[in-house]
């Protein structure tokens, strides 16, 4: 039975337990009390004493996670372009098992989301003395090359797909706004956290272009999801997200928090956001406890944690907070029922090799992974038998490793017995890259590692690790906007909304 015994449950609540813990300790203010800094009252609820949170805090980084820091960050920095600082896609890796490891570029190209989250990590790579100084001279090189590069003149947003060359060519010129969401909070976490550096006016000055105006349907209180360029006019593609289970639920928070849509700004948009969106909960059965999670469209962990991680949702949503660490338990609890040796952890991620048939027909990257329990009950996708063979086929330790910053004691062991896995040569843990994209449970390929790296992905891990690894729970991006008490207020008042919502979608 998951999480059994009161001082198991208590120290094990996850995102709960986490945002309760940062309420005791602030690493840039002075904090009296958890009430002083306005932190939820359920958190006041569920810690007794300073004590109780220091012991949590202690408990929250087992000492495993070290390694997988250093080997993540060391991926990522191969993967970097030394020229222009920007990290490459995606690479594939020959494990040298008894010899060296080498890597070859799958994808040299890089996407707005990759620029933002490797940003984040250096903002993170700031508060260790050993990797500081490279930390800030990525970052500089990062700005260099986001100062040069061509962009969306009507809306300062960046386009979708980039060179790492020195041309820095556009290489896909579609307008992402989920792209540029991560990008824009990148930039003005940046200006935030580094007050009076030219770091901090470079990113500002960047940050300050960027209009998401252009993907404000006002008819409809929902954003469009893509420009393309047709016929000689930017138009947007036919959809919205208008599903709240989506990593794009940041644009509709950060809109809110930040001001993001600048020219056709509405003051009730929150609320028409909040009535408009779809949100919807799959009750888990466990033993006598329904525990709801939110419903993603694909039931990916990314669509449920990106956000989380990006924003620490759990300390401004009681309801979120509760549905992350009932998901942390949820996929170690399936995971041991269906006999696995990692978690039921599943979400967007490369199941083969691009250009590759050593996967046979398996797609090599699949998009529409995830839990099936979880999916948006509108996915008429997931009702295919087809899409739904490789659904939850491919574990992917990203999304695991999402999982645990709710709980990331539960997660210690069963990462660590994960490092061993695999066959023919090639394991899902290496040394000096860290975890591999995709590991297979089940299908033709069951036991098979797949040896890729994202720097999407990767970058995910380390923000994660960054984490969990910060004594007041919170990620660089998170951190700034809670200490920013004007966006801290707007972001309270847009989660009140959505707890009242989401119990709604709880209930009978």
């Amino acid at each position: 039975m998951v999480g059994k015994g009161s001082k198991t449950r208590f120290l094990a609540s996850g995102a709960l337990a986490f945002a309760c813990v940062s309420a005791w300790v602030f690493p840039s203010a002075t904090v009296v009390s958890a009430q002083a800094a306005g932190f939820p009252a359920f958190c006041l609820k569920n810690l007794r004493t300073i004590e109780e949170a220091g012991a949590a805090s202690e408990k929250a980084d087992p000492p495993r996670f070290a390694a997988y820091r250093k080997d993540t960050k060391e991926s990522l920095d191969r993967m970097r372009n030394p020229a222009t600082g920007l990290v490459r896609d995606k690479i594939l890796v020959a494990d040298g098992i008894g010899g060296p490891t080498t890597a070859k570029i799958l994808n040299p190209n890089t996407s707005a989301t990759n620029i933002g989250l490797d940003l984040l990590n250096q903002l993170a790579a700031l508060e260790n003395p050993e990797t500081a100084k490279l930390a800030r001279k990525n970052l500089g090189l990062v700005l260099t090359s986001l100062e040069a590069m061509k962009f969306h003149r009507e809306s300062g947003l960046f386009f979708s797909w980039y060179s790492t060359e020195k041309g820095l060519r556009a290489v896909v010129k579609d307008v992402s706004s989920v792209d540029n969401v991560h990008l824009a909070l990148a930039l003005w976490t940046i200006r935030k956290t580094l007050p009076g550096t030219a770091l901090a006016r470079r990113a500002g000055k960047l940050f300050e272009r960027m209009d998401f105006s252009v993907f404000f349907d006002a008819p409809e209180s929902l954003l469009w999801g893509n420009l393309k360029y047709a016929g000689g006019k930017w138009t947007p593609e036919a959809y919205h997200f208008s599903n709240f289970g989506s990593e794009a639920r940041t644009i509709y928070a950060l809109a809110a928090g930040l001001g993001l849509i600048k020219k056709s700004s509405d003051p009730a948009f929150a609320e028409k956001a909040i009535a408009a969106l779809t949100m919807e909960s799959y009750v888990w059965r466990d033993g006598e406890k329904l525990r709801p999670i939110l419903r993603t469209w694909d039931g990916g962990a990314f669509q449920l944690l990106l956000p989380k991680l990006l924003l620490n949702e759990e300390v401004y949503s009681e309801e979120l907070a509760k549905g992350f660490a009932n998901y942390a338990d949820y996929v170690l609890s399936e995971g041991e029922r269906l006999h696995y040796p990692v978690p039921a952890a599943f979400s967007a991620s490369n199941f083969g090799i691009d250009g590759s048939m050593r996967f046979g027909e398996v797609p090599s990257y699949v998009g529409r992974s995830g839990s099936l329990d979880l999916v948006s009950t509108a996915h008429v996708e997931a009702k295919n038998p087809e899409d739904r063979a490789l659904w939850s086929s491919c574990f992917t330790p990203h999304a695991a490793i999402l999982a645990s910053t709710a709980a990331p004691g539960k997660f210690a062991e069963t990462l660590r017995k994960m490092e061993t896995l695999g066959q023919g040569g090639e394991r899902l843990y290496v040394p000096g890259y860290g975890f591999m994209d995709g590991y297979h449970v089940t299908g033709p390929y069951a036991g098979k590692v797949v040896p890729v790296v994202l720097s999407l992905d990767q970058g995910m891990i380390a923000l994660s690790l960054a984490q969990v690894k910060a004594a007041d729970g919170f990620g660089p991006s998170g951190r700034a906007l809670w200490n920013d008490p004007i966006v801290r207020e707007r972001l309270r008042a847009f989660y009140r909304l959505v707890d009242e919502k989401l119990r709604r979608t709880h209930a009978p």
